[in-house]
């Protein structure tokens, strides 16, 4: 797909995930291609591929995706297109990692925390991941003395 570029996004990119989280990956697609063509694709691609097993797709997901596992390391990675939302909040998010980096710790326990009590899984009831990286910043944006900015301006790109 030489028109198409990938970002990260996601726990791994943000800093904020374990070292057992998968590689969110996702691509920018020019405007002659929709994101049902993009994904098959990445998909015939990596079924072609030696360096990936586990080829699965969800294309009727919220978001849809192509998830692999990348054999030398057993790294889960899921690739999804035209994902802007998740990229744009995951820039945020780093950008507050960086700024503070006392942040990243505190999201990570706090996710642990999340974890161990099973309240992690969206699709049983629970909260997606990065949200308890979001409370966290809320709650430190609301103290009396902001731990945190508000609003990040020119700091995000």
């Amino acid at each position: 797909l030489p028109e198409c570029s990938l970002r990260l996004y996601g726990s791994s990119y943000s800093r904020f995930g374990f070292k057992t989280s998968d590689l969110n990956i996702d691509i920018q697609f020019p405007d002659n291609m929709t994101q049902p063509d993009v994904l098959l694709l990445v998909q015939e691609s990596l079924q072609n591929s030696e360096s990936f097993t586990e080829v699965d797709a969800d294309f009727h997901a919220r978001i849809p995706v192509v998830v692999c596992r990348e054999k030398q390391s057993g790294l889960i990675c899921k690739v999804s297109a035209g994902n802007e939302n998740a990229c744009l909040t995951t820039n945020h998010l780093a950008t507050l990692g960086k700024l503070e980096p006392t942040v990243v710790p505190l999201v990570i326990a706090f996710r642990y925390w999340a974890k161990l009590c099973c309240v992690d899984h969206p699709e049983e009831g629970g909260l997606a991941p990065y949200v308890f990286a979001l409370m966290v910043i809320f709650f430190l944006q609301q103290r009396k003395e902001p731990f945190l900015p508000v609003y990040l301006g020119s700091l995000i790109g």
